[in-house]
Formats: C-alpha cells, structure tokens, sequence
C-alpha cells in the first residue's frame, strides 16, 4: 500500500506535477505539435495530455519513455522532474543485494557528508557510463 502522503507532501507532489506540464508543453510547443498530433504518437487521449501539461496528471513510466524518445531527451530528466523513480530502477534495486546493500550502508554511515555522498554517487555513476562507452567502442570494432 502507497504511502499517504502530508499536506506538504502532496503540495510539493502538485507543485512537481505542475512544474513537469510546463515543461512538457515546451518541448511539444518546441517539436511544434498540436496535442491532437501528439495524441496520434503516443496514443494517449488528448484529454489526458492536457491535464498532463496542466499539472493535473502524471505520466506512466511508459508515456515518460515514450515523450522523451519522441522529444530526443533523456527520460530521467521527465522522472527527476517528476521526483519520481522509474518502476524498472526499482524491480532491479528489488532483484540487486549488492545495491541494497550498497545504499543502505551508505545512508547509516554517519561519517560520510551529504557532499561525500553524492560524490560517490557521482563516481559510481561515471564508472557505469565509462564502461557503458567502452562496451559500445567495442562492439563497432
């Protein structure tokens, strides 16, 4: 069962939603499409779409895959916006005990600042993308 959310929660939630259909306005605006065009793209109602970029919807992970492959962008910029995780990110988390374990280690130590945190937030980051370019050099050989 979700998480009930606080008034201030919920604000914060509107807020993110609101500022995302901003957003997502823009590049539609941007792309040039109508909402009817883009309707017949991702195959979601124009209804929807509007309340989309009106704040008073959210998206799916699929309609979030499916606006940022149309829009050329990568979708966790749509997810940051959205303080939201991708479900896939959180089946594999579930599946990964070495993540887990990772994470939680990391939030208990007390030792490591907010900055250190994210620093090797960062460095695991740039390792995964590293090794992610090295894979992709290797294939076109």
């Amino acid at each position: 069962m979700p998480k009930r959310l606080t008034g201030r929660e919920k604000a914060q939630q509107m807020l993110r939603y609101a500022n995302t259909g901003d957003y997502l306005r823009g590049l539609r605006m941007k792309k040039g499409f109508t909402l009817a065009a883009l309707s017949d793209k991702v195959g979601v109602s124009i209804n929807f779409l509007s309340e989309l970029e009106r704040g008073l919807k959210a998206p799916g992970d699929q309609l979030v895959e499916d606006l940022a492959k149309l829009y050329g962008i990568d979708s966790s910029e749509i997810y940051r916006r959205l303080g939201r995780i991708p479900e896939t990110a959180t089946t594999e988390l579930e599946k990964s005990p070495q993540f887990q374990k990772l994470l939680i280690e990391l939030n208990q130590n007390k030792k490591l600042t907010k900055k250190e945190k994210k620093g090797i937030y960062d460095e695991v980051y740039n390792s995964f993308r590293s090794l992610i370019k090295e894979m992709e050099a290797e294939k076109r050989r």
